[in-house]
């Protein structure tokens, strides 16, 4: 809940100049969200880890790299789909969701025109998942001896699922039209 509440409170401060307090509640409110997508992801590393009610909890990297593939795509999932219960449910305040941190990528931008912002924010928890579960394993084979066997876990599916992904989405790029410069300019204000 303080992670939520530590980004939505300094982001919606300015609307307390609107009326006492109001950026304040809606940042209450909307720090629910990331609590609750954190207690889905706890569930769901814990049922995918198999392990008993009062065992240490897993860690998300000690899946292995098909139970970790499955919990990236459903927790991204999960994200987006919070994103978009925030934008509807209780508040109607869809403002800052993950995706707009890609605005100045331009190549992710025609994600956008297929899936909205929501498919950006998929996007970003996904990579962050892929990358949060390969790094201990990138880690001990670059630690490893050189000339040792690459061992059995020489392919990260994880990975290789977003790089797939990443191809897709580069693809899309030029599949969508390409508009020139604008005919007219509009001039606003005097």
């Amino acid at each position: 809940y303080v992670f939520g509440l530590a980004f939505f409170l300094p982001n919606l401060f300015w609307l307390n100049t609107i009326g006492f307090g109001d950026g304040a509640w809606l940042a209450l409110c909307c720090a629910c969200y990331p609590m609750l997508w954190y207690l889905l992801a706890a569930a769901l590393i814990r049922t995918l880890a198999g392990s008993r009610p009062g065992a240490p909890p897993p860690r998300f990297w000690e899946l292995t790299p098909a139970r970790q593939l499955v919990a990236m795509l459903l927790l991204a999932a999960a994200w987006a789909g919070l994103e978009w219960v925030r934008g509807w449910l209780f508040t109607g305040f869809s403002w800052n969701q993950l995706g707009i941190c890609q605005w100045s990528c331009q190549r992710l931008l025609p994600l956008a025109a297929w899936t909205g912002v929501y498919g950006l924010s998929f996007l970003v928890v996904a990579v962050n998942l892929a990358l949060a579960g390969s790094w201990p394993r990138l880690a001990q084979r670059l630690a490893r001896r050189p000339g040792a066997g690459a061992g059995t876990d020489s392919l990260h599916w994880p990975l290789l699922v977003l790089a797939l992904l990443f191809s897709g989405v580069f693809f899309l790029d030029r599949a969508l039209p390409r508009l020139g410069p604008p005919d007219t300019v509009l001039r606003v204000g005097a």
